[in-house]
């Protein structure tokens, strides 16, 4: 296996580790806020409940919104590396015809 397929293999995998550092985030988001949100309105009653509540329903929100942004930043490495993979690709094809190989 050459440099360039490495290095695309390299960043695909980093790609597919931003993409599970979103599930995560997604899975607090969506399943561990939610649940200990309601704990904490089953067991504290008052105004510091909500007060409460309303801070993790924010962080809530933005571990989506940072999930999202995991994505879109793993969709980038993703296409960038396939970019670049099929560009060196050419210019190897390239460097061999111009020398004659």
């Amino acid at each position: 296996m050459g440099k360039i397929e490495i290095n695309f293999q390299n960043a695909r995998s980093k790609a597919r580790e931003l993409n599970e550092v979103a599930d995560r985030l997604e899975s607090l988001a969506n399943t561990s806020f939610p649940e200990d949100i309601q704990n904490v309105l089953n067991t504290w009653k008052g105004e510091n409940a909500q007060i409460l509540c309303g801070k993790m329903e924010k962080l809530g929100d933005k571990l989506k919104s940072n999930a999202k942004k995991a994505r879109r930043t793993a969709n980038s490495i993703n296409g960038i590396a396939q970019n670049l993979y099929y560009a060196e690709q050419q210019l190897q094809s390239l460097i061999h015809k111009i020398q004659g190989r």
